[in-house]
Order: C-alpha cells, then sequence, then structure tokens
C-alpha cells in the first residue's frame, strides 16, 4: 500500500517556496497562541512564540472552574430557566402574548419559547442570569451575560437590558439573501489589522427581535477550524463574501457556545450601534435604528412598539429606563396619541395631573412617572401599586411604594436604590474611544431646562430664618383657610439664615420648574462615595453647554472630584464653592446657608443633587435646590412656605393652559389653591 500524505497548496501568497515564513502561523494545542516565525532556521517555525495563556480544559460535565469567571451551583441554579413550551395561539398565556408583540410588534404562533436564545428584561422569568466567560461550559437551558465591561456580551446585556440564554444546541447558518436575528454592541475601536477592525462583529441570537441580511456570498465556518486568522478573513473579504457565520465557537474552545457573524461588508464600524440597515418584526418590518441607545435596535420601527429597549419615546423621560431594568413600573402604558389616553382608564388621572395635553406632548410614556397622586388613581390600576407598598424592615428597595407629603397624599415608587449620573455624554460615546455606559438612572438636567419638582416643606422656618409673634388677622384676602394667631418674621440670624427653596425631582407631580441658566451638579459615584461631578460645574449654560467653569470659580479645577461622606452633595458642593468655610462640612441649615452665600457670590442659580440620603431618612433622594428665593422680612400668617416665589417660574409644562398659579396657604408646592397638602389641586 503506497505511502498516505495530507498535502497542503497555500495559493494566497504567491512563490514562497524559497522562504521558511511563509505566511501568519498560530502555536499551541488550540491554535491560541501567538507565533513568531524565524526564518533563519530554514523551515516554518514558532520559535519566537510566547507561552500561550492557560486554557480551561474541554472536559465534559460541569462548568469549568473553580477559575473565575465560572459560575458555581448556586449560581447556575438561579440562572436556571424553565422549561417554557409552545405557544400554539394567543390567549394561553396572555403574559407571553404580551411580551412577544412587544418584541415584534406581532407575536407569530406557534412560537417556541424553547427555541429563543435572547430574552429582555422584561420577560415573564425569574432568573438571575450568570456572569460566565466564555470558556466556561454552562448547561442548557442557563441565563447568562459576560462576566465583565470587556466582554461585549455585558455590554449588550446592560444597555439593551436583556440575557442570553445557552440551549446546547448548534443551529443551522442562514441561506444567502436572507435574514437571520441579531444583536450587536458599539465598542470602542479596534486596532488597525485586527479581526476586529475587518467589519462588524453580530451575534446570532433567536428572540432579539433584530434582522439583518447575511448578503449574497455567506460563508459557514467555525467547527473545529480557527475562521479568526486575520489574513484568511481578509482574503474572504476581497473574494466578495459579504458575510461570514460562525454557528459554533468550538474553534477557540468557546464552551459556552455563541453563534458569531462578521458583516465584512460595512467595514470597521464597531464603534458604531447602527452599522447595517436592519429590519424588525419577523424580518418584514422597517427598523430606525437609535444610535443613542449604543446597540444595535428598532427603537424607532413603524409597528415595533418600544422594541423591548426601554428607551422612551417621550421627549420629557427624565429616567435611563434601561438602567431600571425589570421593574414593574415597566408595565405601565405608553400613550402615543390623544385617543389611546382617552380610550385609556387612565385618562380621568392623566388631566387631574396635567390638565388638557397638548398634541405635541406626545407620546406620554407613564413609565417614566415616579410620583402619583393615590386617591386619583384608575381603580383597576390601584391593586398594582398596593401590592409593591414599602412594609418590609429596612431601607426602601427598588420598586417600593412609599407616602409622600406631611398628610401622605401620594405615593412615590422608589427607584434611588443605585442611582447614579451616567458618564456625561462628551465622555462617552465611542466616537471619544470610551467605552459607551448606560448604568447611570439620570443625567443632569439641563440648566434652564423645566423639571418636574416636589416640594412639601417650610424652608424658611426650618432653617431658624423666621420666629413667631401673635397675630390676630385673617388669613388673607380671598382666604377660605382659619386664621392663623402667628406671624412670621425674620428672627435674630436675618439674612444670614437664608437657605434657597429645596425641592425633589418628582416626574409625576405635573408641576414644573424652571433651572437657572447657571446649575451645579453633584452626584453619588460608582464606588458608593459622594462626588462633586464640577466638570458639571462646568457651566452648563444655556448658551455655552460646554464652556468650562470661569475664572470667577477657577478653584475648582473643571475635571475635578471632591470626596465626600454621608451622602450629602450639596455639602460637596458647598466644599467645591467655599473652600475652606467650616460650615460646609456641617448638618443642614449651616451648609445650606454657606451654599447659598458662595454660589450666589460666584453667580449659580441652582444645585442638582443626586442622590444622597435626606436628613435621618434611609431613601434617597435628588433634590434640586434653587438659590435666588428669600425669605421676606415679613411674611403672611397663611403662608405655610410650598411656593417658592417669583425667582422661581412655575408651570404645567404638558398643559394647553400652562398657567401654574402657586397657593401660599399650602406646604406643598401646587398649581392650584388648598389649605393645605390634603388640599392641592393641580387643575387649571
Amino acid at each position: 500500500m503506497p505511502c498516505q500524505r495530507f498535502e497542503v497548496i497555500d495559493l494566497r501568497h504567491g512563490d514562497g517556496e524559497t522562504v521558511a515564513c511563509a505566511a501568519p502561523y498560530r502555536a499551541g494545542f488550540f491554535a491560541d497562541a501567538p507565533c513568531g516565525c524565524e526564518e533563519a532556521k530554514g523551515y516554518a517555525n514558532c520559535a519566537k512564540r510566547r507561552t500561550p495563556a492557560p486554557r480551561a480544559p474541554a472536559s465534559r460535565g460541569a462548568p469549568v472552574g473553580p477559575g473565575p469567571g465560572c459560575p458555581g451551583a448556586t449560581e447556575l441554579a438561579r440562572a436556571r430557566v424553565p422549561r417554557l413550551g409552545i405557544l400554539a395561539a394567543r390567549g394561553a398565556q396572555p403574559a407571553w402574548d404580551a411580551y412577544l408583540d412587544r418584541v415584534y410588534g406581532r407575536a407569530a404562533y406557534p412560537a417556541d419559547l424553547d427555541a429563543f436564545e435572547w430574552f429582555y428584561a422584561h420577560a415573564p422569568l425569574d432568573v438571575r442570569p450568570a456572569a460566565a466567560h466564555p470558556r466556561c461550559r454552562l448547561p442548557p437551558g442557563t441565563a447568562w451575560t459576560g462576566p465583565g465591561p470587556a466582554f461585549p456580551e455585558f455590554l449588550l446585556s446592560k444597555r439593551a437590558a436583556g440575557f442570553f440564554v445557552q440551549r446546547g444546541v448548534i443551529r443551522p447558518a442562514a441561506a444567502n439573501g436572507t435574514w437571520i436575528e441579531v444583536a450587536h454592541v458599539a465598542q470602542r475601536p479596534a486596532k488597525p489589522g485586527t479581526r476586529g477592525a475587518l467589519g462588524v462583529w453580530y451575534f446570532c441570537a433567536e428572540g432579539t427581535g433584530l434582522w439583518l441580511n447575511v448578503g449574497a456570498r455567506s460563508l459557514e465556518v467555525g467547527g473545529d477550524v480557527d475562521w479568526r486568522i486575520v489574513p484568511d478573513l481578509v482574503h474572504r473579504r476581497d473574494a466578495g463574501v459579504t458575510t461570514v457565520q460562525a454557528p459554533s465557537s468550538a474553534s477557540w474552545g468557546g464552551l459556552n457556545n455563541r453563534f458569531e457573524l462578521l458583516d465584512l461588508r460595512a467595514g470597521d464600524r464597531e464603534t458604531a450601534a447602527c452599522a447595517a440597515d436592519y429590519r424588525g418584526g419577523h424580518g418584514e418590518s422597517p427598523c430606525a435604528c437609535d444610535e443613542a441607545l449604543g446597540y444595535a435596535n428598532c427603537a424607532g420601527a413603524t409597528g415595533v412598539a418600544d422594541l423591548a429597549s426601554h428607551r422612551s419615546p417621550d421627549r420629557r423621560c427624565a429616567w435611563n429606563l434601561t438602567a431600571l431594568g425589570d421593574l414593574w413600573t415597566m408595565r405601565l402604558p405608553v400613550f402615543r396619541d390623544s385617543g389611546a389616553l382617552a380610550a385609556s382608564p387612565w385618562d380621568d388621572y392623566v388631566s387631574s395631573v396635567y390638565g388638557d395635553v397638548r398634541a405635541d406632548e406626545f407620546p406620554l410614556d407613564l413609565r417614566c412617572l415616579t410620583f402619583f397622586y393615590h386617591a386619583r388613581l384608575p381603580q383597576t390600576v390601584r391593586p398594582l401599586f398596593e401590592a409593591h407598598r414599602h412594609t418590609h424592615a429596612g431601607p426602601p428597595r427598588n420598586g417600593d411604594v412609599l407616602e409622600v407629603g406631611s398628610s401622605g397624599l401620594a405615593w412615590e415608587v422608589y427607584v434611588w436604590e443605585t442611582a447614579d449620573f451616567p458618564v456625561p455624554p462628551d465622555e462617552a460615546w465611542p466616537s471619544s474611544e470610551r467605552i459607551w455606559s448606560t448604568n447611570g438612572l439620570v443625567s443632569a438636567p439641563a440648566p434652564g431646562s423645566w423639571v418636574e419638582i416636589w416640594h412639601d416643606f417650610d424652608d424658611c422656618r426650618l432653617s431658624g430664618a423666621f420666629f413667631f409673634v401673635p397675630f390676630s388677622g385673617s388669613g388673607g384676602p380671598r382666604s377660605t383657610c382659619p386664621p392663623r394667631q402667628r406671624r412670621h418674621r425674620t428672627g435674630r440670624h436675618g439674612g444670614n439664615r437664608q437657605v434657597g427653596y429645596w425641592a425633589w425631582l418628582a416626574p409625576g407631580t405635573g408641576i414644573f420648574a424652571r433651572l437657572g441658566d447657571r446649575t451645579l451638579a453633584a452626584a453619588r459615584a460608582r464606588r458608593g462615595t459622594l462626588n462633586a461631578y464640577i466638570r458639571h460645574v462646568r457651566v452648563l449654560n444655556t448658551h455655552q453647554r460646554t464652556a468650562v467653569v470661569p475664572s470667577a470659580v477657577g478653584r475648582v479645577a473643571a475635571t475635578q472630584r471632591i470626596p465626600a461622606q454621608a451622602g450629602r452633595g450639596y455639602q460637596d458642593a458647598c466644599a467645591a464653592l467655599a473652600p475652606g468655610d467650616p460650615a460646609c462640612r456641617k448638618c443642614c441649615a449651616p451648609a445650606h446657608v454657606a451654599l447659598r452665600t458662595a454660589a450666589l457670590e460666584t453667580r449659580w442659580d441652582s444645585l442638582v443633587s443626586c442622590c444622597g440620603r435626606r436628613g435621618a431618612h434611609p431613601q434617597r433622594r435628588f433634590e434640586i435646590t434653587f438659590f435666588r428665593p428669600e425669605c421676606p422680612a415679613m411674611r403672611a400668617a397663611a403662608d405655610r412656605g410650598g411656593c417658592p416665589g417669583p425667582e422661581v417660574p412655575l408651570r404645567r409644562a404638558r398643559a394647553s393652559n400652562g398657567t401654574c398659579a402657586c397657593d401660599p396657604r399650602s406646604a406643598a408646592v401646587n398649581c392650584g389653591r388648598g389649605c393645605g397638602d390634603e388640599g392641592v389641586e393641580n387643575r387649571s
């Protein structure tokens, strides 16, 4: 029998027979180590290769471990996705019908949920995805995400608010010219000459609701062959291959398998979220991708309802809804127009809070509200709020419903458990070569903008600016309130006890206040301390949004972060504006007075401070301080301090008639008449 041999002829490099190092080579048992060929040896070699990184063993069984990045038994149990079955028709499981409608615009049946490899966080599932390295073996049915920000799987899960599910099967590649469900996340630019710079990389996963056409010449690769070698990919691109599909990641040791696709048509667009022409629905609907989300999406697609991105269509929405994940409020409705609102049980409630909502104020997204007047809630909706009342011991958790106001006239949905400002946009977009972050719940509102507020205390009285003297007059002109026997008068501290007007961000009150044109911001840092973000103290002014702090406030560098304690952002701002003033480190009124004095001296109008605790209360707040309001030398007896005065304009920003006439007889800010919190009425 003749001697057999396996020969390969490389046609890519021309006549290279006279050289030893005729191509880029790889080393290691798994071809996962770089190779430096030494020409002097006269044969192809890896004499200069570096020692490959330790590789997880490809043994069968439980997840590879106990190395870092591999979940243990407890984590795997929490990440277990139960068998979901096949939905044969609409109506059998309404929760899943609603989910599929939201992802695809309209569900198509039968729907095999056990084939889905991606779920958004609002899916009716009770699982906690495991953080797993690609080389960790995961059992079929495990919900997973990447182990950290260096992995696109992790970034995708964060930005799109969802997770992958390992199915343990290798499905076939899509045929030429067909559409396949994909997911893609914008990343930092790849180095020239690397595989990341050759095209746009996708994960193929059933359940995303986003579709990409694979093109006329799609090549299926993978298995035991390493298909990621750069010269090979370049050759395929030059030969007219449109996309490369790899249903199996076994070639590079990926025990947690994922189906990857490389689009060679778009060039290096890894920094873009919207890197191709996508489709929504089931591959037939038009898709308008929103670059601001940081991942490929159909957030603006016709017929695709908010494509599970938690991206609000409401221009007044204060929140990054992605950061709220699967909070129960994500089930509240979004009204596209007045007709949809009129047909809803929410119609009377919205009218009582916002008045006659203008057409240009739609869409109206109730997911963006956290403040609700409970007595006015629709009876069909009230049980949903009751079920989340804060009754457990300890600080509130996200989603808890808390009483608000001195007489409890409203409920607040708590969202501040882990709240933070996001990375500022000019430091966050891929164009600035930073990984885009959506971890922040709320951005600092722009100076001069209108923000919904709540206020239900008397700043002047609580600061000690007033003492009381007997008075027997009436409650004031047109007053129906009982007369008070005390008149407020400036106390011995006089003007140096002025603290301004303090409120907090409360979307849902229907009462909007205008921030000053020069606003500074303080925020809680991600590692649990507080920082005054004096890069926001970069004057975010209505005419010069990116100007740095003028020299008059030059004592603080434009990007300096000031350490803080106990969650008191106003103390940080005080220390930044008045370094060395001991009052800035005192609690409450002394620091408030010092802050206001320093702010006005340096021409600041207002402060936004997120998200520290207020006084001894365990819950956090996003506080808004207006520095210009001043306690008068003599104040009417019926004035209970709920109104900010003429220095801070109020309005009903969504209403056709935006007038807001605050009645001072209430301790709560309002747009109507009332003798106390219980009498506040926001109708025109």
